[in-house]
């Protein structure tokens, strides 16, 4: 977790110059810049690359500059997070494949959904209009968080 940090002029949170870290499961929020990039704030050739990031609450703004997202990343002016799932409330839209029953986690109960509806076209993920084989195989390759 980045938090609560400041920054002068660029970055609050992290300040890429002429770097590409790969950063990857961690919340960002709470960072403020007075000029650009609350969260994270790119320069130089600096192209970091995201993958199931939270960057929230950031001030003036999440990112400054070029990045690569390389998973569902959660962008959102506020963390507000009414049902205390530790995904921001304005982020809780974003698809989670395999995600049967619309938790945010890909787990068991997904499986049994998929179970449950096989044949039929209730439980089907891949569009091909009933549950087989390669719903299951979706639900167990996108096993755990959505984040």
């Amino acid at each position: 977790m980045i938090e609560s940090n400041t920054a002068d002029v660029y970055g609050g949170g992290i300040y890429c110059w002429y770097s590409s870290p790969v950063i990857t499961g961690t919340r960002i929020s709470g960072n403020t810049s007075s000029a650009s990039g609350g969260a994270i704030r790119t320069i130089g050739g600096s192209g970091p690359s995201l993958d199931n990031d939270i960057l929230c609450g950031n001030s003036p703004d999440n990112i400054g500059g070029p990045w690569d997202g390389a998973g569902d990343n959660c962008l959102a002016d506020n963390c507000q997070d009414n049902n205390d799932n530790d995904m921001p409330d304005d982020c809780e839209d974003l698809y989670c494949e395999g995600d049967a029953n619309g938790d945010s986690v890909v787990d068991i109960n997904d499986l049994l959904a998929i179970l449950d509806s096989w044949g039929s076209p209730d439980g089907d993920i891949t569009g091909d209009g009933e549950t087989t084989i390669d719903d299951i195989l979706i639900v167990l390759g996108n096993w755990g968080s959505c984040r």
